[in-house]
């Protein structure tokens, strides 16, 4: 019934924390990410960067290969970076089974944002193309010292072999006001597309 498929699915979220029947991430273990940590290559980030302890996340997906996501947050402020760079950063390592890792600043260097303080929460949903759109949501804090979540849609990029920052749905997300958990951004997309 409805009720029974609703109640799965409630479920599905609190265990899961995602909502997409075929599109998740499974948060790995402590065991498991100390060594999906090992593989992480860090030399794609500024040298003498503190990383805050990642969680990992293991990206299931009926239509892609398994994908490891590891959404990070670091402070800039010991490293010898021109000043014009942000002082924190947000982004994720993509970690294939294969070992190969690659990191999306998501941001704090391509982006016009405020710095970041912290991944706050992260989503996935299936998508027409051939991976899952992948959801962060980031909180940033402005120079009065106030924080606030946005939300970030990543979209794949079938030419780079990448996920990219789908600018356009992440704006247009944000201006709906009902966007502070990967969970209201994924009702939110459902409808919209």
């Amino acid at each position: 019934t409805a009720f029974s498929f609703a109640l799965i699915l409630m479920l599905s979220t609190a265990l899961n924390g995602q909502v997409s029947d075929d599109a998740f991430f499974i948060p790995l273990t402590s065991a498991q990410s100390t060594e999906m940590d090992l593989k992480l290559d860090l030399s794609q980030l500024p040298a003498g960067v503190n990383i805050e302890t990642p969680d990992v996340y293991q990206l299931q997906s009926a239509h892609a290969e398994d994908l490891a996501v590891v959404p990070i947050h670091f402070d800039c402020g010991n490293t010898s970076q021109p000043p014009d760079q942000l002082p924190s950063q947000c982004g994720a390592f993509f970690v294939k089974a294969n070992g190969h890792s690659h990191y999306l600043p998501i941001v704090g260097r391509d982006f016009d944002a405020d710095p970041c303080d912290a991944v706050a929460d992260v989503g996935a949903m299936t998508d027409p193309g051939p991976r899952p759109r992948l959801i962060f949501i980031l909180t940033l804090f402005n120079m009065h010292g106030t924080d606030y979540n946005v939300p970030y849609i990543l979209k794949w990029n079938k030419v780079a072999g990448a996920y990219e920052v789908d600018k356009k749905t992440s704006d247009w997300a944000t201006q709906q006001r009902k966007s502070n958990t990967a969970y209201q951004v994924q009702k939110l997309l459902a409808h919209h597309h």
